[in-house]
């Protein structure tokens, strides 16, 4: 079985009427819509588009973002999370979300494969959600192997303007070939294709049920991270609205950074510890954890008998 799915940008808004209801009645699983661009550029339809999409009952919805030289991926982030959380903020609580993250070779920009794994990289651990990297095989080839992240490829054969399932080359097209190591999760086969009412559409294709798309892009269940909004309201918190955090908040962020890179290292094949060895293992997990579990803990607690103390002579 193949799941179909639709990409779009500002430029699809003045082809047609943006219909996502018709899209979703036409067979269309998923969707997105570019966000930004670079550290500057804002696509302002993106808000409308995931909303329709939304509305409509598409049941795995993305946000995508095009990478761009020089290498700040960083900055890159931060700048589509705010854009993202301002235009979308319910894309927290939207159980089957992931993120597109566009790389491509521009005429005027070669951006390096690696901006684009780093983005994903970065953007998969602030969110907890999936990031695909959308990279043909036709312009990066090997350069992203050992990527942890499901590659996007983009390959249109003779790109016919017909409906997109008669446009789809099959679930055995070379189109689907093994690159950079890796048999990619999802297909883009045309750009001219009729999606519903609209026409000139990014078709797109997922090998497998909608099922296995729904498992593979949903929210594990773990608590949300921070918004910028939340993590800035941290840092400002003053002694006249609440205790400053953020040094707690800084050394929470670190634990939890530990705890992720132990879950790693757990993930791997399994392995035989005698019971001495899972002694020693025990004595030098506390002696990671313990320090900043109590440097959390006496920050808090000296930081708010700042404001519950009353001042001296009162």
């Amino acid at each position: 079985m193949t799941v179909f799915g639709w990409d779009a940008s500002d430029y699809d808004w003045s082809r047609g009427p943006m219909d996502l209801a018709a899209a979703r009645a036409d067979g269309i699983d998923f969707f997105t819509h570019k966000a930004t661009e670079a550290t500057s550029i804002t696509h302002v339809h993106y808000r409308d588009g995931l909303l329709r999409a939304r509305d409509a009952g598409i049941p795995v919805l993305a946000a995508y973002h095009v990478v761009r030289s020089p290498a700040n991926a960083r900055d890159e982030v931060d700048f589509h999370l705010n854009y993202v959380d301002r235009q979308t903020p319910w894309w927290r609580d939207w159980p089957h979300w992931c993120w597109q993250v566009d790389l491509e070779k521009w005429p005027y920009d070669d951006v390096p494969a690696a901006e684009g794994e780093d983005f994903a990289d970065i953007i998969e651990t602030l969110t907890g959600r999936p990031a695909f990297i959308y990279a043909s095989r036709g312009q990066y080839g090997d350069a992203l192997r050992g990527t942890s992240h499901p590659l996007w490829n983009a390959s249109y054969g003779t790109n016919p303007a017909v409906h997109y399932r008669a446009a789809y080359p099959g679930d055995g097209s070379t189109r689907w070939a093994a690159y950079s190591g890796r048999v990619p999760a999802i297909l883009q086969y045309g750009s001219r294709t009729t999606i519903g009412r609209q026409p000139t559409c990014d078709a797109n294709a997922f090998r497998g049920t909608l099922a296995d798309l729904l498992t593979l892009t949903t929210n594990d269940g773990d608590d949300m991270p921070l918004s910028n909004d939340d993590v800035q309201k941290i840092w400002t918190w003053d002694l006249v609205n609440g205790p400053d955090i953020g040094m707690a908040y800084v050394l929470v962020t670190q634990l939890v950074a530990d705890v992720k890179e132990l879950k790693a290292m757990l993930a791997q094949p399994p392995v035989s510890f005698t019971d001495a060895q899972l002694a020693d293992l025990a004595d030098r997990l506390a002696a990671i954890l313990k320090p900043q579990l109590t440097a959390v803990h006496e920050d808090v607690v000296n930081r708010t008998e700042l404001v519950v103390k009353p001042p001296a002579g009162g």
